[in-house]
């Protein structure tokens, strides 16, 4: 569900963008990038493709939520008020951005047709920065579950390193968060409508913000596909030691390279038996290396 709508609301409306800003340069080059949006339509696209936006993040945080919670109960880990709290400030945080886009201008329409200098509420500072701290703090709940449940499961050196690599790469996307905070916060309360420069910007820090956290969450699904690729090499290294040990069985009165090594002495003493009688002479077979 998260990579359909990060297809709808982020690559689609990104394309569109870019095609604009190819379309308008060639026009006039030094207008285009400070040219605001200055048609409904344009206006209209933008404020949809942020809704796209904050939905996909929104599933996103809903299955590691949800993700957190089944290993909760597999572990039967007893501790799970941080679960209960990184729960209510997802569902508070989601919940009121909402509202917050859809109620801040009215009517809604005001959101493409701006009576008023507080709309559209994509670009309004105040509601671009209550919900980009709003998606930064919800980020940093999400991870407060994870640490609990780590102290009461038992991993191996090599899933610790991999849940360590998951964690790094979900990290990124808080970084792009915050880079997202203070760059178009700046840039927004240095003029107070968005142009096509810091909507470039935006979209390309949503994206990246969207990349690392899908990455991340299906990470762990490559583990099935690790270890059926170890056990694979596993298997053909033991076939391999079992044909190289029947050749040498097969082959033991004899030298080969490999099979084995020999001794400091340049001969082979071979026990043969008699014809005779049941004790054995020595036959000395000298084998020059």
């Amino acid at each position: 569900m998260a990579c359909i709508l990060d297809n709808t609301g982020a690559t689609i409306p990104g394309v569109w963008l870019a095609a604009k800003e190819v379309t308008r340069a060639r026009m006039n080059p030094v207008a285009a990038e400070q040219e605001r949006f200055g048609n409904s339509h344009d206006l209209k696209l933008i404020f949809v493709e942020h809704i796209g936006y904050y939905l996909t993040m929104a599933c996103i945080k809903a299955a590691y939520m949800l993700f957190y919670t089944g290993l909760y109960f597999r572990a039967d880990c007893r501790r799970k008020i941080p679960l209960y709290i990184a729960w209510g400030i997802y569902a508070a945080s989601y919940i009121s951005g909402l509202f917050l886009l859809f109620f801040w201008c009215h009517p809604l329409s005001d959101n493409w047709h701006p009576t008023n200098p507080y709309c559209s509420s994509v670009f309004s500072l105040p509601i671009f920065t209550t919900l980009a701290l709003l998606n930064i703090i919800t980020d940093l709940a999400i991870l407060l579950p994870l640490f609990t449940l780590l102290s009461s499961l038992r991993l191996q050196p090599l899933e610790k390193a991999s849940l360590a690599v998951i964690m790094g790469i979900g990290s990124i996307s808080i970084v792009a968060s915050m880079v997202r905070l203070v760059v178009v916060g700046k840039r927004l309360k240095e003029k107070p409508q968005m142009d096509w420069d810091t909507a470039r910007v935006c979209f390309l820090l949503c994206i990246a913000e969207i990349l690392f956290a899908v990455v991340a969450f299906v990470g762990p699904s490559f583990r099935g596909v690790f270890i059926g690729w170890r056990k694979e090499r596993s298997r053909r290294e033991s076939k391999q030691e079992v044909i190289q040990e029947e050749f040498c069985d097969k082959r033991r009165f004899r030298v080969f390279e490999g099979c084995g090594s020999l001794s400091d002495e340049k001969g082979l003493r071979v026990g043969t038996p008699k014809s005779s009688g049941g004790e054995t002479e020595d036959t000395e077979f000298s084998a020059r290396i």
